[in-house]
């Protein structure tokens, strides 16, 4: 690494550093001052509480990684603008995209921290600062868990559920078990799956077991079998893992269950692809950042406040669109989950290739 490699690395991860910190730092007080009434009152201890917002961190850094990224591009590159340090290295033919190189690959090396976090960490993260907020704070009853099999406890039964998909509204892998008031067994369902038909579950491809008024069972197998049942959709929807709670591996595995069972897997496809897109956010927030720090205006003192603006306005833009597309594009199937979770980095390769050519000019 030269010189003037090190320089630009120092720069920017002291500013990238400094941000990312202090971003931090602000959504976790405002956050603890708004959970506080509510952490109180649910009688939870301070510890509890420091906890819960220790464990926001990962989900933090996800959200907030591009944006100190692309400060710390816009000032470092502004800064050295300003000073006419750039126009000297232009002036040594050194041109903007190997000047930038560094920037880039620290880039890239922030996209690969973003996947592995996202992977390793913040699905464990997540799911435990959920229990903490939906059942200790919320007291929201919390499911029993164990082997990958979920237990929920019905009027007079209980549901043994492989996973619940809460789009198509189906339980996966499920076994019913129906007592009568003395608590003995008198029906048990094993099926494929269960999808609410709007007033019934429609079983599909199981067994049934019936207890006869002498005790016996008599069982029977079935390709189709509907049942009306107390239970709604609403009462398993806290069965459903959040995407945000699944690693890629679970993510995929779960994909292909659905698949299996013949149910649309399209809502899940876009929400992999986009976990995938998104962590490659922060080498593209440096390929736009870059020829935004250098663009220059009549006033040299305005340039890195307005390099700023522009910068945060495309940022936000880059945030909303990627909802926008998943979520009117992408969920309803218009466009392929693959293609809709990677238009809007697509659009801003585009865009940042835009920028260097008006910029070198």
């Amino acid at each position: 690494m030269n010189i003037l490699a090190r320089y630009l690395v120092k720069e920017f991860c002291k500013l990238f550093f400094i941000f990312l910190i202090a971003i931090i730092v602000v959504y976790m007080v405002i956050d603890s001052v708004e959970n506080a009434n509510r952490f109180s009152e649910a009688g939870l201890t301070a510890a509890t509480m420091l906890t819960y917002l220790f464990l926001q961190i990962p989900k933090i850094i996800s959200l907030v990684t591009p944006v100190a990224i692309l400060l710390a591009v816009i000032i470092t590159l502004g800064v050295m603008n300003n000073r006419n340090e750039l126009t000297a290295l232009k002036s040594a033919g050194v041109s903007l995209l190997r000047f930038s190189l560094p920037l880039l690959f620290g880039g890239l090396l922030l996209s690969v921290a973003m996947i592995l976090l996202n992977e390793l960490i913040l699905p464990q993260a997540e799911a435990q600062a959920n229990y903490i907020y939906d059942v200790l704070m919320r007291k929201n009853p919390p499911n029993t868990y164990y082997q990958h099999k979920f237990w929920h406890k019905g009027a007079n039964s209980i549901y043994e559920i492989g996973s619940y998909d809460e789009v198509n509204k189906a339980l996966l892998n499920v076994t019913y078990y129906h007592f009568d008031s003395g608590f003995n067994l008198d029906m048990r369902i094993d099926a494929a799956s269960a999808q609410f038909m709007g007033d019934r579950w429609r079983f599909l491809r199981g067994l049934i077991q019936q207890r006869q008024d002498d005790g016996i069972y008599n069982a029977g197998a079935f390709a189709q079998k509907d049942i009306v049942l107390p239970e709604q959709p609403g009462d398993f929807t806290k069965l459903a893992k959040l995407t945000s709670e699944m690693t890629l591996s679970e993510l995929a595995a779960f994909i292909s269950k659905i698949e299996r069972d013949g149910y649309d897997a399209t809502r899940y496809e876009v929400d992999l692809h986009t976990k995938i897109s998104m962590s490659l956010s922060c080498v593209i927030t440096v390929l736009f950042a870059v020829p935004l720090a250098l663009l220059r205006g009549q006033n040299k003192e305005s340039n890195i406040a307005r390099a700023v603006a522009a910068g945060m306005t495309m940022a936000f833009i880059y945030w909303v669109g990627s909802g926008f597309i998943n979520s009117s594009l992408g969920y309803s199937g218009i466009l392929p989950s693959v293609f809709s979770a990677w238009l809007i980095n697509i659009l801003y390769i585009f865009a940042a290739g835009w920028l260097y050519t008006h910029t070198s000019q």
